[in-house]
C-alpha cells in the first residue's frame, strides 16, 4: 500500500505525460498506479476500476485514433464517390471518426467518476467538478 504523497506525485506526472502524444501511455499508467494507491488508502475499490475502464477507452481511441491515419480516411475525403476509389472515403472518414468520439467520450466520463470519488473520499475539491452552471 502506497502513501497519498507518493500517489500526488505520480498523478501530477501522469497528467502532463497524457497531455503529449508520444508517450501518453506512461501518463496513463502512471495515473492508474495513483488511483490504485488512493483507492487502496480509502478502501474503496471503484476508484480504481473507473480509473481503469478510462484508461482503456483512451488506449482504444488511441489505436482507432491510428487506424484513422493509417487507412487514409483523411486522403479519402479528396476522392470521388462516397467511399472514394482506393481509400475509405467520406463515410469511412465520418465512421473512424465517430467511434474516436464515442471512445474519447466514454474514458472521459469513467475518470470524471473516479476523480468525483477521490474528492469524495479525500475531501479535497480539486478532483471535484465545478457547478459552474448552479
Amino acid at each position: 500500500m502506497g502513501s497519498l504523497s507518493s500517489a500526488k506525485t505520480l498523478g501530477g506526472v501522469g497528467g502532463i505525460l497524457v497531455l503529449l502524444p508520444g508517450i501518453s501511455l506512461v501518463g496513463w499508467v502512471l495515473i492508474l498506479l495513483a488511483t490504485k494507491e488512493i483507492s487502496e488508502s480509502v478502501h474503496d475499490k471503484t476508484i480504481f476500476d473507473d480509473a481503469l475502464l478510462a484508461a482503456i477507452t483512451a488506449v482504444i481511441g488511441a489505436v482507432v485514433f491510428a487506424a484513422f491515419v493509417f487507412t487514409g480516411a483523411i486522403g479519402g475525403l479528396f476522392l470521388p464517390g462516397p467511399f472514394g476509389s482506393g481509400g475509405v472515403g467520406v463515410f469511412g472518414f465520418l465512421v473512424i471518426l465517430g467511434a474516436f468520439w464515442i471512445f474519447t467520450i466514454i474514458s472521459a466520463i469513467f475518470l470524471k467518476r473516479s476523480y468525483e470519488k477521490i474528492s469524495q473520499r479525500l475531501n479535497v475539491s480539486v478532483f471535484a467538478t465545478p457547478d459552474y452552471f448552479t
